[in-house]
């Protein structure tokens, strides 16, 4: 007895076809390159953080090394801060938003967010003393 098989039938035009359910859909992976970006540009938009240029020395502030492992992420930074922001106000500040943006932007799960404050740099705009 030979064994027939059909191919399931066409939806008709205009019909909607059947919702795949979500675990069979496929999968997201946000390589490191990416998460690495969006912590930068977070710590960009902290108040106090200072953006500078790489120029002859190498790369500028603020920079990030993501670690990405399924869902779960760990991150380091390193910035410049602006003269007379607190250091240690600065850092936990760029903490909570960059695991905050991780969350929300990529949907990942923070480890940790470890953050170094390389360097103070004073802001042109602030008055300086002058001997007279």
């Amino acid at each position: 007895m030979a064994e027939t098989t059909t191919a399931p039938a066409a939806p008709a035009a205009g019909a909607r076809p059947e919702p795949v359910p979500a675990g069979e859909r496929g999968r997201l992976r946000i390589a490191d390159r990416v998460a690495e970006r969006i912590a930068v540009a977070a710590a960009r938009g902290v108040d106090g953080v200072a953006v500078t240029s790489g120029g002859l020395a190498g790369r500028g502030y603020p920079r990030a090394e993501v670690v990405v492992a399924g869902d779960r992420v760990r991150a380091r930074l390193e910035i410049a801060g602006r003269w007379p922001v607190p250091a240690a106000r600065l850092a936990a500040d760029v903490r909570s938003t960059v695991g905050e943006q991780l969350t929300a932007l990529a949907g990942f799960r923070v480890d940790t967010v470890d953050v170094t404050v390389a360097t103070i740099v004073r802001d042109d705009t602030t008055p300086g003393r002058r001997v007279q």
